[in-house]
C-alpha cells in the first residue's frame, strides 16, 4: 500500500524532515518498505530502527543492508540509541 500511494504521490514527501523511530520486527519486507519510506521522504540519517529481541532468520542480513543506506539501526535496546533518539526528538 505505501509503495502505491508513492508512485501515485511523486511530489508529496510526508516524512520530509522528519525523525522516524521504531522499534519493529526485522522482517524480510523491512528492506521494501524503508526503500518506499525513502521515496516519501524520509532520510536515513533521520531514522533509527530498533531490533525488537527475537531471533529473526535474516535479520543479520536486513540490519547491514539497512545500515548500509545510511540508516540508524540497533539490534538491541541500549543506551546509546535510544539516548540518541531521545536527543533528536
Amino acid at each position: 500500500m505505501a509503495e502505491y500511494y508513492a508512485e501515485q504521490k511523486k511530489n508529496v514527501l510526508p516524512f520530509k524532515d522528519t525523525i522516524i523511530l521504531m522499534v519493529l520486527h526485522f522482517l524480510s519486507d523491512l528492506v521494501p518498505f524503508m526503500n518506499v519510506m525513502e521515496k516519501l521522504g524520509a532520510k536515513p540519517d533521520l531514522t533509527y530502527l530498533i531490533l525488537k529481541p527475537y531471533p529473526y532468520p535474516e535479520s543479520d542480513r536486513i540490519c547491514h543492508t539497512l545500515s548500509m543506506k545510511g540508516i540508524n539501526v540497533s539490534r538491541d535496546i541500549n543506551r546509546d540509541i535510544v539516548t540518541r533518539a531521545k536527543d533528536v526528538l
